[in-house]
């Protein structure tokens, strides 16, 4: 019984680790493309947010996920990219 206490205490510790690196990731992203877009490199911050939308933290988030992907048809448009990346 303890075993199984353990097992199942561990896999939940290294599934909240696991998430929460996924959100560092995601924020992580998300400031590349911002500075991307500062320098006015949208075509990097189109990238950067078209690679986002797949984070784990990103698609169990529909509003952060949202932003990210109008964030990136902004970036993908100004930089004169194919907006159906998103």
């Amino acid at each position: 019984m303890k075993k199984l206490l353990l097992a199942v205490t561990l896999l939940f510790t290294s599934n909240l680790i696991q998430a929460q690196t996924d959100k560092e990731i995601l924020m992580a992203r998300i400031q590349m493309a911002l500075d991307a877009t500062k320098a006015k490199d949208n075509a990097t911050a189109c990238k950067i947010l078209w690679l986002s939308q797949n984070n784990p933290y990103a698609l169990s988030n529909p509003k952060i996920l949202a932003d990210i992907k109008e964030a990136g048809r902004r970036a993908c448009k100004d930089a004169g990219i194919d907006g159906l990346l998103f």
